[in-house]
């Protein structure tokens, strides 16, 4: 209307401490995108605002506030609105092959943004590229479809040789409930804990989850400190080759985790100077993280430890290594 964007003019002398004088920035002008602009996800280390589906369809949905924050194949994690679309014997290498990919909510500006049907009314886009992903919900016959990226028909974003233990299901209520055998029921309280590894996504950086105190909001994650929080994850079996044990639900059937089974991530957490780390978008690895790592650091004489690692299971850093 009249008068907008509001800012001080001649006629509203009234102190906003910004000027706008092209009028409104365009940043839901879909049409006018560029290939240098932020495609990271939106929301990565938050919840979706409520204001998208407070009094609405999707309003009483279990996992709505976690949908599309970070990448993950949001459609087939139950409590979203496309969950029933994607049962388990739905045709995942035909038609209900886009249950399986990962996406994020991104900015309009993103070259790959497509607006979403879910929260009708809302400027609100994702993108399936933003995840290192092909569009194969909209454009089924586009390079890269269906989804496969292990190439052996399994259609799936985890190595089907060690597979996410509850991919499209919750995380059972004896897990958080019973465990870990030291302290049980610990993370019981942790609003979203249901959902925790459940399917590949960097759960750690995601709120209401058991690390999400040492993933802060704004930290260095080109940092050995904090890297780790943009790794995908996901728990599973003992058996599989990547395993590594996890003290989180120490003692149950979710003792596992894994971050190579997710796409071939690096564990940058255990050993932060292997190969792949830090872990960022790369031509092989493009999973979204919001930031390049551009001067990585050769190993120095002894191996780093997270700060937060050894702050979490208390460990002393030895003196003659103090980061």
């Amino acid at each position: 209307q009249e008068g907008c964007p509001f800012q001080e003019t001649e006629n509203m002398s009234w102190g906003t401490g910004v000027d706008c004088p092209d009028g409104w920035r365009a940043d839901n002008d879909t049409d006018d995108r560029d290939d240098s602009e932020d495609c990271s996800c939106k929301f990565q280390g938050a919840d979706l605002p409520e204001h998208f589906y407070s009094d609405g369809d999707y309003e009483n949905h279990t996992a709505i506030a976690k949908y599309g924050t970070m990448c993950a194949a949001w459609d087939q994690v139950p409590g979203t609105p496309w969950s029933s679309s994607c049962t388990p014997d739905s045709d995942f290498g035909g038609s209900a092959n886009w249950c399986q990919i990962p996406w994020c909510y991104v900015s309009a500006r993103c070259k790959s943004a497509a607006p979403t049907d879910v929260f009708k009314g809302q400027e609100l886009f994702y993108s399936y590229e933003a995840c290192g992903a092909p569009d194969c919900y909209n454009h089924a016959d586009a390079p890269g479809c269906p989804y496969d990226p292990h190439g052996m028909a399994s259609y799936t974003v985890f190595d089907p040789a060690c597979p996410c233990l509850f991919h499209g299901a919750y995380l059972p209520p004896a897990v958080y409930n019973h465990y870990p055998s030291s302290h049980p029921g610990l993370y019981r309280g942790n609003p979203h804990i249901f959902l925790y590894g459940t399917t590949c996504a960097a759960w750690d950086q995601s709120p209401g989850t058991p690390w999400f105190e040492y993933c802060p909001a704004g930290a260095d994650w080109c940092s050995p400190d904090y890297n780790w929080c943009q790794i995908p994850w996901c728990y599973v079996h003992e058996n599989c080759p990547s395993a590594v044990p996890s003290g989180v639900f120490e003692g149950s059937q979710v003792a596992y985790y894994s971050y190579d089974t997710c796409l071939g991530a690096p564990d940058c957490y255990n050993d932060p100077h292997q190969e792949g780390c830090p872990f960022q978008e790369t031509e092989e690895m493009s999973w979204g993280t919001g930031v390049q790592c551009p001067d990585r650091k050769e190993p120095r004489g002894c191996i780093q430890i997270p700060k937060a690692k050894a702050e979490k299971i208390r460990i002393e850093v030895p003196k003659q290594c103090p980061a």
